[in-house]
């Protein structure tokens, strides 16, 4: 027994040191990836504002390196691999195309030489370890449906000196949208006041159904006026009309977004929102049953009379940061001028879409 006892101690220690070494190895392997996707995150993040170098991309990474516990002045060239390019989510490949219009960050961590212990008894002194992460700027590979309800009420005829603001400013930003939304994008166009003979009351008009074809709902923009149709401000109405509209229409898996605009106060109530209800609260009311379809809805509040409050609550801007279909809401104050480009970035960040950034290795 204790001869067999000897053997087995051999063998249960040398078990144990393996075990002990492994999970040395298993825990330097796991701080090096999470330096490595930190550090590829944050490279992504500031890529992502567009007016870096690549050397403040590159010395950003390396600060997060730093931050994990790693010196990056100790690796060699080998061991340290930062590179700009492309992922492409279909063959999950990255391309290394370079920093110039570079959408997504590559960094590769080696680390050699890191001691063992137990282990050197079997002649094992050291091991190597590496990790590998690359981050995309826009990790939303889905294609959106998109619908633009815009005021055509009276007030839209005129602003001050100038009678052809607020109009020509919001035909020209929302034309700019169609301009910079992704090929695989969809837009429509929803207008309100228009009477509707079978309903009764002014409510909100579809002037085209969301389309990839964004040539034909920018020159319908185009022939918009003040009181196109009728000159109140349903704002309810717009948003049940383009928001059921999009509901119906939309292809499947898409994201939904409708963009709400108005330059005043609703002064209009939308069935069935209308005994009890004030016209604000029946905008919101149904701004709560579109966004239940889960359709985003971002809201533009423009000029010093607008309600910048209803509209809050029209893009729901008191929902969690976390929950998907929390909307922007635009208020836009000023003269002429200082709307009309406030109008121009509002409409441009939104046919653009939401840069995130993610891992996606």
């Amino acid at each position: 027994m204790a001869v067999l006892f000897a053997m087995l101690l051999v063998v249960v220690l040398g078990m144990i040191a393996l075990g002990v070494d492994t999970g040395v190895v298993m825990v330097r392997r796991a701080e090096l990836q999470r330096s490595a996707d930190a550090a590829t995150l944050a490279a992504a993040s500031v890529l992502a504002q567009g007016d870096l170098t690549e050397a403040e991309v590159v010395a950003e990474a390396i600060s997060f390196l730093s931050a994990n516990g790693m010196d990056p002045d100790e690796l060699d060239e080998d061991e340290l691999t930062i590179q700009f390019g492309a992922w492409d989510a279909d063959t999950h490949s990255f391309s290394n195309d370079g920093f110039a219009n570079a959408s997504a960050v590559r960094i590769a961590v080696e680390m050699s030489g890191n001691e063992l212990f137990f282990s050197r008894v079997f002649g094992a002194n050291t091991h190597d370890v590496s990790a590998e992460a690359i981050a995309v700027t826009n990790s939303t590979g889905v294609p959106r449906d998109i619908m633009v309800v815009i005021d055509c009420s009276g007030s839209m005829d005129s602003d001050d000196d100038d009678p052809e603001q607020p109009m020509t400013a919001v035909k020209d930003a929302a034309q700019l949208l169609c301009d910079v939304v992704r090929s695989d994008d969809r837009v429509g166009l929803t207008v309100y006041n228009c009477e509707d003979p079978e309903l009764g009351y002014d409510t909100g008009k579809v002037e085209i159904a969301p389309t990839s074809t964004v040539q034909f709902v920018k020159t319908r923009i185009n022939d918009l006026t003040a009181a196109f149709y009728t000159g109140g401000t349903n704002i309810a109405g717009g948003i049940r009309v383009g928001g059921q509209t999009l509901d119906a229409t939309a292809r499947a898996d898409v994201e939904k977004l409708l963009v709400v605009l108005t330059d005043g106060k609703a002064n209009r109530k939308e069935p069935p929102y209308q005994s009890g209800y004030s016209a604000k609260a029946s905008a919101i009311a149904w701004a709560n049953d579109i966004r239940a379809l889960g359709i985003r809805i971002d809201a533009i509040s423009l000029g010093d009379n607008a309600d910048h409050n209803t509209m809050a609550q029209v893009a729901g801007t008191a929902l969690s940061d976390d929950d998907p279909v929390k909307g922007k809401h635009y208020a836009i104050e000023g003269d002429i001028q200082q709307y009309t480009d406030a109008l121009q970035e509002a409409f441009q960040e939104i046919g653009q879409g939401t840069r995130r950034v993610a891992l996606v290795r």
